[in-house]
């Protein structure tokens, strides 16, 4: 099995079933990942940077944010 595969690497853990929803079990493997990051896990809050292209000047927009990304 995968699991005996990986069982003796420093880096491997188990997020078992012991949970009582899945939901709890998410919190749990959240929890977990922080730890490994060493990351506070008090917050619950997450952030996703996104790299943007800038695309044809023909498209226009309804937004009020100007939008000025430089070339390259």
């Amino acid at each position: 099995m995968l699991r005996e595969a990986y069982m003796g690497h420093p880096g491997w853990f188990m997020i078992d079933n012991s949970s009582e929803c899945f939901d709890a079990k998410i919190a749990k493997t959240k929890t977990t990942v922080h730890h490994i990051l060493g990351i506070s896990s008090s917050g619950t809050n997450f952030y996703k940077k996104l790299l943007l292209k800038k695309g044809s000047t023909n498209i226009k927009t309804n937004t009020t944010v100007p939008i000025d990304i430089p070339a390259g």
